[in-house]
């Protein structure tokens, strides 16, 4: 069975083991509700009859144990024994009840950190091939609703089944043939109406899922671009399409809360049709009315506790129907990531050891074409960049220079060729190789938190070093600045860095560059949005690392690379040539008409 299988794959071995022995308790829970059940028949006839008991030899062997002779004390000791039952019977299913619910919000726990632990260890073309509102709502919406809905339900509903499994072998023993037609009478027309409905439902739980995404997606997307949405006065443009994603989500929860209440009702006329049937039964065999009593008894205090059960099954049903598209997402989401939790790429990037980096880094041969593409975006590209050395990656747009530094800083893996460091090749520990790296994109991501924990990007409190975050302030020539923000490196930079200039983020990005200390510093266009005086500056700090780090930077703007040891341009994925800037000044045209339009 699909959903079988699918949880199977979704708990871990020891999780599995948990889930049996919880089944075992809530099977030992039905017992208890049977039994308390079954005691009302004896404790019904004694109170009608308290002088019946002594006509059994077993009861009366017992009674004079207890000492107990008169009919009255009969009534109490029976009823004394009931509360007892019950007593003990609700103090276990508050145990049962608690252990079941530390059981769901563990696994809600495990599940959500195994999740995040595959997206963040992915490679970057597993994000590229993903929109980021579905892998926000599989970690929390879909992941809650999937263990507080459905897998409660499930418990829930695999609970009342025992429960009413050992209501009806306690019923049968007593009255068999009243009992199966009771239980044809009840649970032939709830299987037709949850057959009727399922498809339906299934079709609204899948809806929602889409609905939730989309939601989350075109919040994202409005907020994020909040300042072109005023601009442009386009806020009734996401206004609408939420509202419509949000009407769809509507649409499916009536569906679910409809659809639920139907089945209650059903069962309830069905019920009080079985009472009066089982009592015509019997009476059409021939039985008196006093003699039916205890049995009249026993099924009515049986239907009290079994309309509720009956009830939450059927509704448990619809909702394991409805909420079981948010399973299939789960599921579907551990097998994506499967490989990177516990395969060989899956791991643990802080607790690598470094790459070692100590001669040069060699590009042979490389190539790289983005999936679904028809051309190569690098073509054979083959170079070398010596320790110590500043190199930049010069060209027109769409020459390749950002997928070439997206395959050295390990994001992509070649599709042909390999990348050397000393002389080993790069993918044999991708993760520990990006230890060694430093990285200023054009467009910095700042956290919403502190200046120091944005320089110290993903180290906790504990482990950040004042000292050197000040170093790299100074070295990106913005600690004047963070010492006039109110409350300097505690100071709340906003989400993306908003109450900053875009000049002020950039150098913030420069400035986590440097406190990683990385051997390489890679520098895509990181001084585009920079003053010219800025600039110069960053540009004479880089320059005193020549030979301690080895830069490799991409720039449209010449003075951040007429400094280089060496200039590669590049031309539609291929290495048109190299030298430094005099060498190429003089012998290539395609690089004199790159500095006509980069000027």
């Amino acid at each position: 069975m699909k959903l079988i299988r699918e949880l199977w794959y979704i708990f871990s071995p020891r999780e599995r083991v948990k889930s049996l022995a919880l089944l075992c308790a809530m099977a030992l829970g039905a017992a208890f509700e049977a039994a308390g059940v079954g005691l009302l028949v004896p404790f019904i006839a004694v109170v009608k009859e308290p002088g019946v008991v002594f006509e059994f030899p077993a009861a009366r062997s017992l009674l004079s144990w207890l000492n107990i002779r008169e009919p009255n004390d009969v009534v109490m000791a029976i009823g004394l024994g009931l509360v007892i039952v019950f007593v003990t019977k609700s103090a276990y299913l508050v145990l049962l009840y608690r252990w079941q619910f530390r059981y769901i919000f563990t696994q809600q726990t495990r599940l959500g950190r195994r999740l995040v632990m595959g997206y963040l260890n992915a490679p970057y073309t597993f994000h590229l091939q993903r929109n980021s509102a579905e892998l926000i709502k599989a970690t929390t919406e879909t992941l809650q609703r999937f263990t507080s809905i459905f897998v409660t339900s499930l418990l829930n509903l695999l609970g009342e089944l025992l429960v009413v499994t050992a209501l009806i072998v306690l019923l049968i023993v007593i009255a068999p043939l009243a009992t199966l037609g009771a239980v044809a009478l009840l649970g032939v027309p709830t299987a037709l109406l949850y057959g009727a409905m399922r498809h339906r439902l299934g079709s609204a739980g899948r809806l929602t899922e889409q609905s939730f995404t989309s939601i989350i997606q075109w919040t994202g997307q409005a907020l994020s671009g909040i300042k072109e949405t005023l601009v442009t006065g386009r806020a009734s443009f996401f206004i609408e399409r939420h509202g419509y994603h949000m009407s769809r989500l509507a649409d499916c929860m009536r569906s679910l809360m409809f659809l639920s209440t139907i089945p209650r009702l059903v069962i309830d006329t069905l019920a009080v049709t079985t009472m009066v049937g089982v009592a015509l039964l019997l009476l059409a065999r021939g039985q008196d009315l006093q003699s039916i009593f205890p049995v009249l008894g026993l099924f009515a205090a049986a239907a009290i506790r079994l309309m509720p059960s009956a009830s939450r099954i059927a509704n448990g049903l619809a909702t394991l129907r409805f909420h079981y598209a948010a399973m299939e997402v789960i599921y579907q989401a551990l097998v994506d990531t499967e490989e990177y939790v516990t395969g060989p790429s899956g791991r643990e990037p802080d607790r690598q050891p470094i790459f070692p980096f100590d001669r040069s880094l060699v590009l042979e041969h490389l190539s790289y074409r983005y999936p679904g593409m028809p051309e190569s975006a690098i073509d054979d590209v083959s170079l070398e960049i010596p320790r110590g050395h500043w190199v930049g990656l010069v060209g027109p747009t769409g020459a390749g220079k950002t997928t070439l530094i997206d395959l050295i800083l390990g994001l992509y893996l070649p599709t042909s060729g390999r990348i050397l460091v000393d002389g080993r090749d790069m993918k044999d520990n991708v993760a520990a190789w990006q230890h060694n790296l430093g990285y200023v994109p054009q467009h910095v991501y700042l956290m919403d938190d502190t200046v120091r924990r944005n320089i110290a990007f993903g180290l906790g409190d504990d482990d950040i070093d004042d000292e050197r975050v000040w170093q790299a302030l100074r070295g990106a020539q913005i600690d004047d600045f963070v010492r006039l923000l109110p409350g300097c490196l505690d100071a709340m930079i906003g989400e993306r860095g908003d109450r900053l200039s875009g000049g002020e983020r950039q150098r913030l990005g420069i400035a986590r560059a440097l406190y990683r200390d990385a051997a390489v510093l890679v520098v895509d266009e990181g001084t585009a949005n920079l003053d010219n005086e800025t600039e110069a500056a960053i540009v004479r700090t880089l320059a005193g690392l020549k030979g301690e780090k080895t830069i490799i930077a991409i720039s449209h703007r010449l003075a951040f690379v007429s400094d280089c040891d060496q200039i590669y341009l590049l031309k539609q994925g291929k290495l048109r040539n190299s030298g430094t800037m005099l060498d190429l000044v003089s012998a290539d045209s395609a690089f004199r008409e790159f500095i006509g339009s980069a000027a």
